[in-house]
């Protein structure tokens, strides 16, 4: 089976998706576009260090959205937020896409959201890479949590709050299909700050979520002194999750185990999953922009009240 990848954006998770290409049985040639050189010429280490040049796989690296292929089987739009949706619509306008995933967060507009979809052809066979329900370790505390319990989840001290929080949102949207009732930034701390990013910003405290079926979500954020936890609490018992370590242990001595898989782990079983089955275990654009509507106009509406009145973006990545 040969496949045609288009890579957009070739930075640290985009350069991740390439290494993933490794391990694939298929067939591939991939276009790697970033308007940036150096991106290019470490995404080009990157390949090479992980085993790329000893396989039957092309690799094209171009700085141009006119180089891209007429056709490609899947396209990865790994860029930053704040171009995202620009580039969707670049490519889209050149390129014919057999299937889509794009890299959270989707955008920094919630109005960008609307382009995404269109540009997507109504969001038609286009996934968002919030991937933690096809992590093995969650999959496998599945099966040990009755479908029926409403779930209390905290993800605390976690790094990049604003940009991150979305991956604990759709792990628990999606757990039971549950909607998002409510989302709440009371909590959080004062005025962004610059974050590792330059021209990027993020936000210190906590947001508060809660779903339909009554089960709700935690995720905090401080600025020194971080020791990531997170847990899961359901009637009375307590489920400790060590994503590091790939174990979670239940308050009545249950024990399981998985992983937290690395992109580079994930790209080859989502290429041949869409392939071959049509289908992967990501959210679909849908689903995620009813995640990121409200999540983005909440943000936007805490940046407005301490950072710019006449802000109309969120400046996450």
């Amino acid at each position: 089976m040969d496949a045609s990848l288009l890579i957009a954006g070739a930075g640290q998770l985009g350069s991740r998706y390439l290494q993933g290409l490794v391990t694939a049985p298929a067939s591939i040639h991939c276009t790697v576009l970033d308007p940036s050189e150096e991106a290019l010429r470490q995404a080009k280490i990157r390949w090479q260090e992980a085993g790329g040049d000893k396989t039957a796989h092309k690799i094209v690296y171009t700085t141009q959205a006119k180089n891209a292929p007429k056709i490609v089987d899947l396209a990865v739009v790994a860029t930053t937020a704040n171009v995202r949706a620009n580039t969707v619509v670049q490519i889209a306008n050149r390129t014919t896409v057999r299937y889509w995933v794009l890299e959270k967060v989707l955008a920094q507009r919630p109005s960008d959201l609307d382009i995404l979809h269109q540009a997507t052809n109504g969001g038609q066979r286009t996934w968002v890479n919030t991937p933690m329900l096809s992590w093995t370790l969650y999959k496998n505390l599945r099966f040990e949590i009755p479908q029926d319990r409403t779930l209390h989840w905290r993800y605390e001290d976690v790094r990049g709050l604003a940009c991150n929080a979305i991956h604990y949102l759709d792990l628990a949207s999606r757990w039971h299909e549950a909607s998002l009732e409510s989302m709440s930034t009371d909590e959080l701390i004062g005025q962004w700050s610059p974050s590792t990013r330059t021209g990027f910003y993020d936000v210190y405290g906590s947001l508060h979520f809660n779903f339909s079926n009554g089960s709700s979500l935690l995720v905090s954020s401080k600025e020194h002194d971080r020791q990531f936890r997170c847990s899961l609490s359901y009637e009375n018992l307590v489920w400790k999750i060590h994503e590091s370590d790939g174990i979670a242990e239940c308050s009545d001595g249950r024990i399981v185990r998985g992983r937290c898989e690395l992109q580079s782990e994930l790209t080859t079983p989502l290429i041949m999953s869409l392939l071959e089955r049509d289908a992967c275990l990501l959210p679909t654009l849908d689903q995620s922009i009813k995640q990121h509507v409200a999540y983005l106009s909440a943000l936007l509406v805490h940046y407005r009240a301490t950072m710019d009145a006449s802000a109309d973006f969120v400046p996450i990545t």
